[in-house]
C-alpha cells in the first residue's frame, strides 16, 4: 500500500480512526467524550432528560470532586457514603450550581444495603446510566 501521509485510512481526519473526527476516540463527534454528541457535556439524553450518575465514597476527596464535576456536565448526581451525612456538601454544592443530587447512605460491602440504595436513586432521579465505583473495602489483614 502506498503511504499517503500519517493518516493512512483516509478519512479526513488526522487523529488515527476511521470515525472522520479529530478527537480520537470512535464516537464520530468533536468534543473529545464518547457519548456521540458535540456539546463536551455528558449529562442528557436523547430526550433531554438528565443522565443519572452514582458515585460511592462520595462524602469527600476524589468522590466527591468527581460527583460535583459530573454535575457540572449535567447529570443528575447520587451521592452515596457509609454516611449519608457527610454527603451533605457535596450535595449542597451541586444543587447551589443548579444541579440535580441526592445523599443516600450505603455499606458497599452489604449487597442488600447496595439495592436498597439503587432502587431509591431510580425511585427518586431515575435509572442510573453512570457508576463510579470510588469507595473501598478495607478489612484487616488484608495486605498480610
Amino acid at each position: 500500500m502506498l503511504s499517503t501521509g500519517p493518516d493512512e485510512r483516509r478519512d479526513g481526519d488526522m487523529d488515527g480512526n476511521t470515525d472522520g473526527d479529530m478527537d480520537g476516540n470512535m464516537d464520530g463527534d468533536t468534543d473529545g467524550n464518547t457519548d456521540g454528541d458535540t456539546d463536551g457535556g455528558l449529562g442528557g439524553d436523547e430526550r433531554g432528560r438528565a443522565r443519572v450518575a452514582i458515585v460511592t465514597g462520595a462524602a469527600r476527596g476524589i468522590g466527591a470532586a468527581v460527583a460535583r464535576r459530573l454535575a457540572a456536565d449535567g447529570c443528575a448526581v447520587a451521592a452515596l457514603d457509609l454516611d449519608e451525612a457527610g454527603c451533605a456538601e457535596t450535595v449542597a454544592a451541586i444543587r447551589s450550581g443548579g444541579g440535580e443530587a441526592l445523599a443516600v447512605a450505603v455499606d458497599v460491602a452489604d449487597e442488600a444495603s447496595v439495592r436498597a440504595a439503587v432502587e431509591r436513586v431510580a425511585a427518586q432521579l431515575g435509572a442510573p446510566t453512570i457508576l463510579v465505583n470510588n469507595a473501598g473495602i478495607i478489612r484487616d489483614n488484608l495486605l498480610f
